[in-house]
């Protein structure tokens, strides 16, 4: 309810995602929740991002830019190009992670009206590798 009540909509909308997902709690409170979101729902954008690693599972981290500690992640399914989440209008910054790719950054200006289709750059990481040839080898190689 913080969130919600800082106007951090896209944040309270996961937070509260989150706790449905839960499933615990009174039934009350859970009716109470869906429509909490309804109504965040109304105010908050679709914004669709696009990666090009599709096989490896990676985690999307969301940051405002106004509340740099206060995140939320979001688990991009495997085998998925794309995925869409709903944000708030403000600056955002979103981070795509995995285990087999450098970290790929994008600052997104998420205004109703404007674009609201991202493409985060991938790329592998690197691997250094050692080639090692013995004097004679190398010498007939032309090393």
């Amino acid at each position: 309810m913080a969130r919600f009540a800082a106007g951090h909509d896209a944040l309270a909308l996961a937070r509260w995602r989150s706790f449905l997902e839960q499933g615990r709690g009174d039934p009350t409170r859970l009716a109470d929740v869906e429509l909490q979101i309804e109504k965040v729902r109304g105010r908050t954008l679709e914004v669709r991002l696009e990666a090009d690693a599709v096989g490896d599972p990676r985690t999307l981290e969301l940051r405002r830019e106004d509340e740099p500690l206060d995140a939320f992640v979001v688990v991009w399914p495997a085998g998925e190009a794309s995925i869409a989440v709903q944000l708030d209008e403000a600056s955002w910054t979103a981070e795509l992670r995995g285990a087999a790719y450098v970290t790929a950054t994008e600052t997104l200006a998420v205004k109703a009206g404007a674009p609201l289709q991202v493409r985060l750059a991938t790329r592998l990481r690197t691997t250094p590798v050692r080639v090692r040839l013995e004097p004679e080898r190398a010498r007939r190689r032309g090393i």
